[in-house]
């Protein structure tokens, strides 16, 4: 069981505020402020914990989970049609992943079924495309560096934050 000590939430909160800069500028919508920082604070934890334990703690999903959720009713974000289809779509997506290459983790299916369901159908496609346009100059710079080797697994937790902050701070590039 993976546990956290007070020193392991220090860079957790220390990244989510700086990233939740951008959003703070670019957010027009009171809602819409409140839960883009939510979703912050969701991909930073999850980034710094799957980037330092190779690990999506499922307490930690289940917690962010239903956060959302409650916070889905209250801003109503996307409808809850969306949300069904983007979580299924989001977690089988990464399930078909899992099956196909033996690679990805059920963390990674979980995260990305959670993503779905916050937010819909649409970005969760562009969330799955965009992590592995991130994850190939980490590749990259990981082999190159003769940091890990082919055979290595990497956490892919933390591309799927870094496209989600993408799509985050660029809108009305991938809304367009």
């Amino acid at each position: 069981m993976l546990k956290l000590n007070y020193k392991e939430y220090i860079p957790i909160g220390i990244l989510s505020i700086i990233l939740m800069i951008p959003i703070f500028i670019s957010s027009k919508l009171e809602m819409q402020l409140i839960y883009d920082l939510y979703l912050v604070i969701v991909v930073s934890s999850i980034c710094i914990i799957d980037m330092r334990y190779k690990l999506i703690p499922n307490k930690l999903l289940l917690i962010w989970a239903i956060i959302g959720i409650i916070l889905l009713f209250i801003t109503r974000y996307i409808s809850i049609i969306d949300s069904l289809i983007g979580g299924l779509l989001g977690g089988g997506i990464f399930l078909l992943l899992a099956i196909i290459t033996k690679q990805m983790g059920g963390g990674d299916i979980k995260y990305m079924a959670l993503l779905g369901m916050l937010l819909g159908v649409r970005k969760i496609l562009i969330i799955s495309c965009l992590s592995f346009v991130v994850a190939l100059p980490v590749c990259i710079f990981l082999l190159i560096s003769k940091r890990c080797s082919i055979k290595d697994s990497i956490a892919f937790g933390p591309m799927i934050s870094v496209a989600t902050y993408i799509l985050l701070i660029t809108k009305e590039i991938f809304y367009a």
